[in-house]
């Protein structure tokens, strides 16, 4: 789940990802755990790059300070807020009235993001309009 807030130190808005991990089946947190360990890890591989100008930056990280049973039960990740989303995008009636300078800025901006990312040794696995985050500029 994405909440937005406020950075009490910076006043800047920021994206609020709340990992809740299922510790009822143990298989399952574990496998689970790891997905969110793999996620942080890449944005942390990500965000120190001074040439990412195409990936969210994870502005910091926050975990229990103490893990009864050693399971972690929950993780939130602070990152950079955008407003939107392509998919939503793509299905607000304003913004379905696209012109060709928007998609062509949409597309060159993805596959420069997709470019920058395999440059880092990493790939996207779950591409999708609704992970292609966007502000007004497209």
């Amino acid at each position: 789940m994405v909440y937005k807030g406020r950075c009490k130190r910076t006043q800047k808005e920021v994206a609020i990802k709340l990992i809740k991990l299922n510790v009822e089946d143990e298989d399952i947190c574990t496998a689970h755990i790891k997905a969110t360990l793999a996620e942080v890890q890449m944005l942390q591989k990500l965000s120190v790059r001074p040439e990412n100008l195409y990936t969210t930056k994870l502005l910091d990280l926050i975990m229990p300070e103490s893990v009864p049973g050693d399971l972690l039960e929950w993780v939130i990740l602070v990152m950079e807020y955008l407003p939107s989303d392509l998919r939503k995008a793509l299905v607000n009636e304003q913004m379905t009235h696209l012109t060709e300078e928007h998609i062509t800025i949409i597309l060159y901006n993805l596959l420069s993001g997709i470019d920058f990312i395999h440059a880092a040794g990493l790939v996207h696995r779950d591409l999708k309009p609704a992970n292609i985050l966007i502000d007004s500029g497209c």
